[in-house]
């Protein structure tokens, strides 16, 4: 599978397919491959803290800030009747666009091809729903059960980024900001296995 950009152009965003080989990413999306970086440790097995960002500078508008972005992972199952359970990764950067990995492939290093760009309002949606519920600095008690599916998410805003894991019996706030992307996504192919992992 291919994993973290580097530099160039992302050629799944460009033929709307799953890369083959290497992605390459623009210098302009290098933030968003570090967080996807941190955000694969946070995945990790054993990595089940939380860490909670300061104070913004400012949070007085409900308007989205430029830098508004979230990383979302979902550690599911290979099942995709239930989408809030389906192993994903919803990545929503500041421009408003959305890319998702569905199914065995999509692991929390993956870089998504852009499934579509939100609207204002539903972008506008998604950052009031996180500044509503605190999930960016208060996000969710301990995970309750070992077996429940696992969300890991990364929220950036006003210069800060918070990171943690929960499920949707810790975080119902985080479950229902799950439904909330699948709701805006388009229709996505799922991404097949790493043939390397499945040699390991």
């Amino acid at each position: 599978m291919d994993r973290l950009p580097t530099n160039g152009s992302h050629p799944a965003a460009r033929a709307g397919g799953y890369p083959a080989t290497t992605i390459k990413v623009m210098s302009g999306e290098t933030r968003v491959a570090i967080s996807l970086m941190l955000l694969a440790l946070t995945a990790a097995p054993g990595c089940r803290g939380t860490e909670r960002a300061a104070p913004a500078k400012d949070q007085t508008s409900d308007a989205p800030p430029a830098d508004f972005a979230l990383v979302l992972y979902i550690e599911g199952h290979d099942r995709p009747w239930d989408p809030a359970r389906f192993r994903s990764q919803y990545v929503l950067e500041p421009d408003r666009g959305l890319r998702v990995a569905l199914g065995p492939g999509a692991e929390p290093g993956y870089y998504p091809a852009l499934t579509r760009r939100l609207t204002p309002a539903e972008q506008g949606d998604v950052y009031r729903w996180i500044r509503s519920h605190e999930l960016d600095r208060f996000p969710a008690g301990m995970i309750t059960s070992a077996d429940d599916v696992r969300y890991v998410v990364q929220i950036t805003s006003h210069e800060q980024t918070s990171r943690y894991a929960t499920n949707s019996a810790a975080s119902p706030a985080t479950r229902r900001l799950v439904e909330m992307l699948v709701a805006c996504r388009r229709t996505v192919l799922p991404v097949p296995p790493d043939p390397d992992q499945a040699d390991r």
